[in-house]
């Protein structure tokens, strides 16, 4: 009887983190987001705490899968995923909001600590080849911030300034970031 209620709750997360994640990236998955971000949002008008979001995008992802195939597109995926928890805190919270584009929602971060973060992942990610069958292969992200500063009414107007800002960080040459 104790061993099928263990199983049965092991099961339960199973299929917990089944529905919250994305499963190529283990990062969090945007349906998930909405409802983390709805809480931390509703936490920062409350407390009048800092509130910052990036959105990334992988430079050329389109150029990556058309010359070395979606298989390697997908570690691209995961070296940029990796890159972003190594360099996130605990309490910051990493999605692949879909296709080659991430959010990292950054509570209690102020928009000079997002770029500080956003520069240090760009930086790094820019810096550190992938490896593929003696291949060296190097990607580049445009990245996007937003934050509370910027006075925005709901999370979806968080993440749409930043989703702006990283399509001038696009526009404006890619590999950079725009606040």
């Amino acid at each position: 009887m104790k061993e099928r209620n263990i199983a049965q709750k092991n099961k339960i997360i199973q299929l917990h983190e089944e529905a919250v994640r994305d499963p190529l990236t283990g990062l969090f998955n945007r349906r998930y987001m909405n409802l983390l971000a709805e809480i931390e949002f509703k936490k920062t008008k409350r407390y009048s705490h800092p509130l910052s979001v990036l959105m990334i995008d992988i430079d050329h992802f389109k150029n990556i899968n058309d010359k070395y195939g979606h298989k390697l597109g997908d570690l691209v995926l995961k070296h940029v995923a990796h890159e972003i928890k190594n360099h996130i805190r605990s309490s910051d919270i990493p999605i692949r909001y879909g296709g080659e584009e991430f959010v990292i929602i950054l509570p209690n971060t102020t928009k000079e600590s997002a770029f500080i973060l956003a520069e240090r992942i760009r930086n790094h990610i820019a810096a550190t080849p992938i490896f593929v069958d003696g291949m060296e292969i190097r990607c580049t992200v445009s990245i996007g911030a937003s934050s509370m500063e910027d006075c925005p009414e709901t999370f979806e107007e968080l993440v749409n300034n930043s989703d702006k800002k990283m399509y001038l960080a696009k526009q404006s040459g890619r590999n950079r970031t725009i606040i």
